[in-house]
């Protein structure tokens, strides 16, 4: 009996002793399966780098507002611009003009060269304009972008006397301002007088054009004109071409002025294509308003 009993005990410790040895598997799977939990929200909570990745971009910096002129009612401010090019942009004006007096562009400057729109109307009321400024207006030279604008506008009263602003000074942001990489041929260097020019075909609502390209370093005022008639491929032929006058150039400025050769006439004439133009050129000082010097006769050719 006690024999049974013995054997009862053993089979009773050793079933007691398999149970123990199993209990632990069931926290064992539950720590991993936290583990796992902890794991995934591990991986959707971002980082700090992750963060810093998917910040929205800078936003770009305003168009300044600058006025441009203010005279009794008149309020003309710059209030944006559209670029379409590397040089082809739109300066949007609102103007304030009750009175109706006469408006008008008297210098524009961009990127420190004066652009030829001395004196152009622009309005006689109150609204919204755009001053275009173009390939044309920029006459060929290449900008790899346009940076800064200097504007000087005129308000004419009824008797005719016309007043000035300040030369207002404003940038496109984000712009980088940049000197013409292509001013053409230089023709002469002159007591401080630096003049380019380039031939181009094709390259005008009148066909042919000379593009012209000026430094002013001379310390005064002045400006450029022909001193002679043109004379095409070598020889004279009595056709005429625009005038040649750059405007005033102020002291520390540049300038860029063109003047078109008629295709229709020098077909008429029979010297068509042109492959070279000669002028003789006059430099006045302006504040003087008399001939300063004559550099001499030039041939520009085609590029």
């Amino acid at each position: 009996m006690k024999k049974h009993f013995a054997i009862l005990l053993v089979f009773a410790l050793l079933i007691l002793l398999a149970a123990c040895t199993q209990a632990p598997e069931k926290p064992k799977k539950a720590t991993e399966q936290v583990s796992t939990q902890t794991a995934v929200l591990t991986e959707a909570v971002p980082t700090e780098q992750t963060a810093s990745q998917t910040e929205a971009p800078p936003e770009e910096a305003p168009f300044p507002e600058t006025v441009l002129l203010e005279y009794k009612s008149v309020k003309v401010t710059a209030i944006g611009c559209e670029a379409y090019s590397a040089n082809s942009v739109h300066i949007n004006l609102k103007i304030e003009n009750p009175d109706g007096l006469r408006l008008s562009v008297s210098e524009l400057y961009i990127n420190n060269i004066a652009l030829p729109s001395g004196n152009v109307n622009i309005s006689e009321g109150s609204g919204y304009i755009s001053i275009v400024l173009d390939p044309l207006f920029v006459m060929g030279l290449d900008f790899d972008a346009l940076q800064t604008f200097e504007l000087r506008l005129g308000a004419q009263d009824a008797d005719g006397e016309v007043h000035k602003g300040e030369l207002a000074a404003f940038e496109i942001p984000g712009a980088k301002a940049c000197e013409p990489t292509t001013p053409g041929a230089l023709l002469f260097e002159e007591n401080g007088v630096s003049l380019y020019a380039q031939l181009k075909t094709d390259d005008s609502f009148w066909g042919t054009c000379v593009y012209f390209y000026c430094i002013n370093s001379s310390g005064k005022t002045m400006r450029i004109g022909a001193g002679s008639q043109p004379t095409y491929n070598g020889g004279s032929s009595g056709v005429e071409a625009g005038s040649v006058a750059s405007g005033n150039i102020y002291d520390g400025r540049a300038s860029v002025f063109v003047t078109n050769l008629y295709d229709d006439q020098l077909q008429a004439a029979g010297i068509y294509p042109i492959t070279s133009v000669a002028w003789t050129f006059n430099v006045y000082d302006a504040e003087a308003e008399s001939l300063w010097f004559s550099p001499g006769a030039f041939t520009i050719t085609e590029e």
